[in-house]
């Protein structure tokens, strides 16, 4: 049932990589209950923060000689 779960979150997770996406398919297979608990925590620390870089606004650089603005 977890590697189950696992693949169904793990499917069309955006960016990861196929070869990241086996390693958590197999420490889960290995570890079974502790190791699905593992990576829920990880999948989830993984997508709050890419939900923070997405309504992150950037700050404008420095200005001046190096910074691209008026000197």
């Amino acid at each position: 049932m977890c590697l189950y779960l696992v693949w169904v979150d793990i499917k069309d997770e955006p960016g990861l990589e196929f070869t990241h996406k086996v390693w958590w398919f197999l420490l889960v297979l290995l570890l079974h209950v502790p190791g699905y608990l593992i990576f829920r925590v990880w999948i989830s620390m993984r997508r709050h923060r890419r939900a923070q870089e997405d309504t992150h606004t950037p700050t404008p650089g420095p200005r001046g000689r190096r910074g691209g603005g008026r000197a």
